[in-house]
Order: C-alpha cells, then sequence, then structure tokens
C-alpha cells in the first residue's frame, strides 16, 4: 500500500476519488430522484441549509451508486472466517472545484435504525 494511501484513506476527498479511479465508475450514476428505499434528507446532507438535494440533482451535481445486485449474495468463508458483503447505497455530490465528495452511505439496501 503506498504511502499516500496510508495517510489520506480516512479522507471523504480520498473517498471520492477512489470511486472515480476504481472499479465502481462504473457504478456512478447521475441522480435525478432518490430511490424510496434511500431515505436522506436535505438536513442530513445540507445541514447549515446551504443547498438542497433537489436544487443540486437539478444541477446535475448529485451522483448515486446503488449496489442493489449484491444485495442477497452469499459470501465465501476464507480460511475457516466467515466473510461478509455489503449492497450499499452511496450518495456523492460533485464539488465547485470538482471532486466527488461522499454526502450520504448506507450499507444496506433497507433502511433500519442499524441501517445508518
Amino acid at each position: 500500500m503506498s504511502e499516500y494511501v496510508q495517510e489520506h484513506w480516512k479522507e471523504d476527498a480520498f473517498f471520492g476519488f477512489q470511486f472515480l479511479n476504481g472499479v465502481n465508475p462504473i457504478m456512478i450514476r447521475r441522480c435525478t430522484a432518490l430511490p424510496s428505499n434511500f431515505p436522506v434528507t436535505d438536513g442530513m446532507v445540507f445541514p447549515d441549509g446551504q443547498a438542497s438535494l433537489a436544487e443540486e440533482m437539478q444541477k446535475g451535481h448529485i451522483f448515486l451508486c446503488d449496489y442493489k445486485n449484491m444485495d442477497g449474495v452469499q459470501a465465501n468463508i476464507i480460511n475457516g472466517k466467515q466473510q461478509y458483503l455489503m449492497a450499499p447505497l452511496v450518495l456523492l455530490q460533485k464539488t465547485p472545484d470538482d471532486k466527488m465528495m461522499p454526502i450520504a452511505i448506507q450499507l444496506k439496501q433497507q433502511p433500519a435504525a442499524d441501517n445508518p
């Protein structure tokens, strides 16, 4: 692992960079409406009221990665240890400086108290 990755892996901007430069670009879609199973609100992503999801979607700045095809896939057992797979929904916003920033992540397809 490169030194840069070790130093920056927790940063939102690097997370967005990895989406665009890894295997995820084929999953990113411009988002014009949130799926019904992804109850994200303006208050969650714009707590200071500086924008709204509707406005940002209309401008073409909101993108969605929906891994619904992974839902229900059985993970392997490797060296006797059960592995786990998620089927997340990831909402990204293109910033004025052309970075993709994660603004909401839901780990499973169905929202629940244990699935923020």
